[in-house]
């Protein structure tokens, strides 16, 4: 609200800090709860501690960027076992996952062997941990093959919490308990779209277009059988282009204007 809060303590300490006063206080009620961790997001910076314990890294960037990972596994970790603590565990789903993947630019991750990176359409930056507990629903150690989307997790809390969605307008995600309770493999999404100003683009089946409208370029790849994107099938298969293309206007033409800037 434009006020300019002085922090004194590192960051993810006091976000977890914060998420778990907000758990001790609501730990009688039903609660929702959004911890958005900056790290390991720039600019890098690693409390001391944390630095000491990763002498081994010779490249002090990389040093500092495992540091403020490492931090942020003990913050998660301890919101986890404040919830144990509380008995809650049965009775609470943890969502757990990245906004994109790692940023190649600074020379401290990369998401190898998938291409590319942040800012891009490619695997690697589509592509990012998506992890789930739910004590006694969901099987540890489980895993789902198929694509799934964040925006999945607020149909899922609506099912989930037994409520009745009632608005016109479609949900742009779907339920993943299936998969969740039920170990189910089947792919649960038909397409999945992406779009950030003149950069698009759609996974459908086997297949991913990416098309960049303000140079022209276009790529098509079978994930199945080149999930690092290494050969370009644009040009050998024009009607799967075509599909994939209509595939998408029909998406975005479901999806409401960005409410924001396009950053690039």
């Amino acid at each position: 609200n434009d006020n300019v809060i002085e922090e004194k303590f590192y960051l993810t300490d006091r976000i977890a800090e914060e998420a778990n006063a907000f758990v001790n206080k609501h730990k009688d009620e039903p609660f929702f709860i959004y911890v958005p961790f900056l790290a390991p997001h720039t600019p890098f910076q690693a409390t001391k501690a944390y630095y000491d314990k990763l002498g081994h890294i010779e490249d002090r960037n990389k040093r500092v960027y495992n540091a403020m990972i490492w931090q942020l596994d003990d913050a998660v970790g301890s919101i986890i076992s404040n919830l144990e603590a509380q008995g809650l565990m049965e009775n609470t789903i943890i969502f757990f996952l990245s906004d994109n993947g790692g940023a190649t630019y600074t020379k401290a991750t990369d998401n190898a062997p998938l291409k590319g990176g942040k800012f891009t359409n490619f695997e690697g930056g589509l592509n990012v941990p998506f992890m789930v507990r739910w004590d006694g629903k969901v099987a540890q150690g489980s895993t789902y093959d198929s694509p799934v989307i964040s925006m999945d997790i607020f149909s899922t809390s609506l099912e989930m919490a037994g409520v009745e969605y009632t608005e016109s307008r479609p949900l742009d995600g779907v339920s993943l308990l299936p998969i969740l309770t039920d170990s189910a493999q089947a792919p649960i999404h038909e397409k999945l779209c992406w779009k950030s100003g003149y950069n698009r683009a759609i996974r459908s089946g086997d297949w991913k277009l990416i098309t960049d409208e303000l140079s022209g370029n276009h790529a098509l790849y079978n994930l199945i059988e080149d999930k690092n994107e290494q050969t370009n099938l644009y040009d050998s298969h024009p009607e799967v282009v075509k599909q994939l293309q209509l595939q998408h206007a029909v998406g975005e033409s479901e999806m409401m204007n960005p409410a924001w800037p396009n950053v690039m």
